[in-house]
């Protein structure tokens, strides 16, 4: 899900000056095909889950090839693959070990998980000889809690992880119209959208009891919620929301980039992110945000500007950006515009890879 979503445009161009192995799980059977045919795929199972059995496997697994590859250089993402590749690259003495943040786990737990977790991360980058994070805000979190030395963490260009494809990700009116008529919207209805994993973490509940709280006086206002539910949400949902019309629930998609031009604002009420990707997704097609003020987020919204901010876990003020936003359509449509130039300027995905690039040249070069 990580190479699909974020990764893709990067091993394209890094095929083109290296010889690239890419090590995942084989969960979707269409990745190879979206793969460059000139890289090396060695599909390894992982479990985003603590599972000991599981991940002892696959890391004699990650060693092994390692070990008879020797590769120049390893990057990885996300917590298991980090812990699991860079050990094994630092007791095979790879020369150079990355690794990129791009949110920690243990931000929302207490005690013993918070404290595992934690450790962790430090191992994480421990075995690493350069970390990167996906954010200037998380960086310094990063180095505040003592994870890792200011001088061994950057930021590449603005920040992100892959930047938005800002061909895929723009207006349409064509599109616009194609999925409202699907939700039997009007003209005049105000569409707010989530897209994401419907996880406790992700602030779905709170989003929804704000919006439960105003939507008797706001009729038109819709709320979509798009992605999969990894922790029976859905039906935490519809107790909140029982049989309200104006609420929608859909799994996953491979197109969010329609849902986003049928959107009028994108809601983010997160607890914790490294950087929040798709709010910039959403900048690109003109929507401003609705979103926690945590570390992470507050990279990718500019308050005031590009989006409004409020306090994570705070219903109430989430109740009341989403009523601003449903009824101030000048607010709504200039900062939509803000957060379109934004995206395009600092954002794009080819200027976010070509930086990349740039310094993944410094150590292979």
């Amino acid at each position: 899900m990580s190479v699909n979503a974020f990764l893709i445009n990067l091993l394209e161009k890094l095929t083109s000056e290296c010889q690239v192995t890419l090590i995942c799980s084989d969960d979707d059977p269409n990745l190879k095909f979206k793969l460059p045919s000139n890289l090396s795929f060695m599909p390894i199972a992982m479990f985003r889950k603590v599972n000991l059995f599981g991940d002892l496997k696959s890391f004699l697994n990650i060693f092994s090839i390692i070990k008879t590859e020797r590769f120049d250089l390893i990057f990885s993402i996300t917590p298991k693959a980090g812990l699991l590749s860079q050990m094994a690259a630092f007791l095979c003495g790879i020369n150079f070990r990355i690794h990129m943040f791009t949110g920690q786990i243990w931000v929302t737990k207490k005690n013993i998980a918070r404290l595992f977790y934690k450790i962790i991360d430090r191992l994480i980058a421990g075995c690493c000889t350069h970390v990167l994070a996906d954010s200037f805000s998380q960086r310094l979190f990063l180095v505040e809690e003592k994870i890792v030395s200011s001088k061994k963490i950057k930021v590449i260009g603005p920040g992100s992880i892959s930047g938005v494809d800002i061909l895929r990700f723009r207006e349409d009116k064509l599109v616009r119209q194609e999925i409202r008529d699907q939700f039997d919207l009007r003209e005049n209805d105000i569409l707010g959208i989530f897209i994401g994993r419907l996880t406790i973490d992700k602030g779905v509940l709170d989003l929804v009891r704000a919006f439960s709280n105003i939507s008797n006086s706001l009729i038109n206002l819709k709320l979509l919620f798009i992605g999969p539910d990894e922790e029976g949400i859905r039906e935490k949902i519809l107790d909140i929301c029982p049989s309200n019309p104006n609420l929608f629930i859909l799994d996953a998609t491979n197109v969010p980039e329609k849902f986003m031009a049928a959107a009028d604002f994108i809601c983010l009420p997160s607890y914790r992110e490294g950087f929040g990707t798709v709010i910039i997704e959403a900048a690109a097609c003109a929507l401003p945000a609705v979103a926690s003020n945590i570390y992470g987020l507050s990279d990718a919204v500019i308050d005031g500007v590009t989006g409004l901010l409020h306090s994570p876990h705070n219903i109430s003020e989430i109740s009341d950006l989403l009523f601003k936003f449903s009824t101030d359509h000048e607010l709504r449509k200039r900062m939509g515009i803000d957060a379109k130039n934004r995206a395009n300027e600092l954002f794009a995905s080819e200027k976010i890879i070509d930086a990349q690039l740039d310094y993944f040249r410094h150590f292979l070069n």
